[in-house]
């Protein structure tokens, strides 16, 4: 994508409410998040607000949060992929993730050394019409899972190792993904907003594999409330962004 035509995507866009905290030019991780919440709730309440809070070594971080967002994911975080925010890792995140890992900054750098995309929980293959990072019809057997899932209940953490993490991967789980701004710049790759966030993240790992950019999960220990859950429980439109999905990439078959 050109400058000019960056420039003319965000002036055309209404721009959500964003903050900005730390502003230095040393920042080089940026987290991105739109959220339903409000401001005050965000930081008070959700998991990702409370522990963007306590972060450690925020002095490298900023963060990009769009409060109340209601709007479409993938436009919000494709403005991140910009000459404005090239020389930054971009980690795009939703606020039921906590991020509870001391060395996450470092963990995230080494993940990208070796790995183009970077993710907590992925998928070693996907099959034809699969609609999801992972769905049991389509599953031979756990080990083509990668990562962990920490599952919050009210009696407590439950721990469950998904499968073997770092791991190459064809396709992440959405909550969690990390990147260099610069290498999607390069590939002028960006999140299509025809795919909704149900296959936000199913669409993109297509289009960086079909890139030649390489996928992985890495073991960045993380806090989740919607861990283990079906990813299909609650989508909305989910038929609808299926069937553009699917039609897209000439996938056949509905799974039911």
């Amino acid at each position: 994508m050109s400058l000019l035509g960056s420039f003319l995507k965000s002036a055309l866009r209404a721009e959500p409410l964003k903050t900005s905290r730390f502003l230095t030019n040393s920042i080089s991780h940026r987290f991105i998040c739109a959220s339903r919440l409000s401001k005050e709730h965000f930081w008070k309440s959700s998991a990702l607000g409370i522990s963007l809070t306590n972060l450690g070594d925020a002095q490298h971080c900023e963060f990009s949060i769009a409060y109340e967002f209601n709007g479409n994911i993938c436009s919000y975080y494709n403005d991140f992929f910009s000459a404005e925010y090239r020389d930054q890792i971009l980690i795009f995140v939703m606020d039921h993730i906590g991020i509870v890992d001391f060395n996450w900054r470092e963990k995230i750098d080494a993940a990208l050394a070796q790995f183009d995309i970077v993710g907590i929980r992925g998928n070693s293959e996907l099959s034809d019409g699969q609609p999801t990072w992972w769905f049991e019809k389509f599953l031979v057997g756990l080990n083509t899972l990668s990562g962990s899932a920490t599952l919050e209940t009210e009696n407590g953490s439950i721990e469950s190792q998904l499968g073997p993490s770092p791991l190459a991967c064809k396709v992440l789980e959405s909550s969690f993904i990390a990147v260099r701004a610069k290498d999607l710049y390069a590939a002028d790759i960006e999140f299509d907003p025809n795919m909704g966030q149900s296959f936000l993240a199913l669409d993109f790992c297509r289009l960086c594999v079909q890139a030649g950019l390489s996928i992985g999960t890495w073991p960045i220990h993380i806090s989740d409330a919607s861990a283990l859950v079906s990813p299909l429980v609650h989508a909305e439109n989910w038929s609808d962004y299926f069937l553009k999905y699917r039609e897209k990439w000439s996938i056949s078959g509905v799974p039911k």
